[in-house]
């Protein structure tokens, strides 16, 4: 039984532990979504924002390419 239990407190240590190239959570996402704002990296920020949130932020973009 005891080993039953440590083997799932290292398992569920394990699934919860960051890794470099998974996005984790909406922190990490939010990040991305600014960053690819900021680098007007279209593709990026379609794949992780809504459709309505990538509307708007691309008429932003386009309103401050205009000034």
């Amino acid at each position: 039984m005891k080993k039953i239990v440590v083997f799932s407190l290292i398992v569920l240590f394990l699934s919860c532990a960051d890794s470099e190239t998974k996005i984790s959570g909406p922190s990490a996402t939010a990040q991305i979504v600014i960053e690819s704002f900021y680098e007007k990296d279209e593709e990026t920020l379609k794949a992780n924002s809504t459709p309505q949130a990538y509307s708007n932020y691309m008429n932003t973009i386009n309103m401050l390419m205009l000034r």
